[in-house]
């Protein structure tokens, strides 16, 4: 398990003993570094599914301090809404780069693994193939996975969950509704 920059280390250990005949078993990102890993300025591989038999990444702060990219065998997008998203409680303005209030967003990601792990089922997510799908119709799916070590190691695919803004996060089946819903 990894953190920000920690998440792609651990990808990197696990590409090395995969080269050298060794396979770990499961991967958890939690929320990924975007920076020196996406886009043009991508200079390093980072953590994706052929990094361990299971990889499951938390995105928590996508397109700022965290990935955007689906690369786990699961994703798990809490309080997704589309790119540069925001979790309940954190401050929705600028902030001073690098303060606890700016890090908000990407820490959210090991403050609920940490519930997740206490809690075991407080924390679930729902299937679906992009965010616009799950707010659309996010009764469509019955396929619903647990954060942390209860999760389901044969699932494939981005799940998407909703939180409260403080602790408990965890919402249970509660969860599975997005707090936005998008009408067409």
């Amino acid at each position: 398990m990894g953190h920000s920059l920690g998440a792609h280390l651990m990808g990197y250990a696990g590409t090395w003993l995969r080269e050298r005949g060794r396979v770990v078993s499961r991967i958890t990102g939690l929320d990924p570094a975007r920076a020196l890993f996406e886009g043009k300025f991508a200079f390093f591989k980072q953590l994706d599914r052929t990094c361990a038999l299971f990889v499951d990444i938390i995105h928590t702060d996508p397109g700022n301090y965290g990935s955007n990219k689906s690369t786990g065998s699961v994703d798990i997008w809490p309080n997704y809404y589309g790119p540069k998203s925001k979790q309940p409680g954190c401050p929705r303005t600028p902030q001073v780069t690098f303060s606890r209030a700016d890090l908000c967003d990407h820490d959210r990601s090991w403050q609920y693994f940490i519930e997740a792990m206490l809690s075991g089922t407080n924390i679930s997510a729902i299937y679906a193939d992009n965010y616009r799908d799950w707010m659309k119709d996010y009764s469509r799916s019955n396929f619903t996975i647990y954060m942390g070590d209860l999760i389901n190691t044969r699932a494939r695919g981005n799940f998407f969950c909703s939180t409260n803004s403080h602790p408990p996060f965890g919402k249970g089946i509660e969860g599975l509704k997005p707090d936005y819903v998008i009408i067409s």
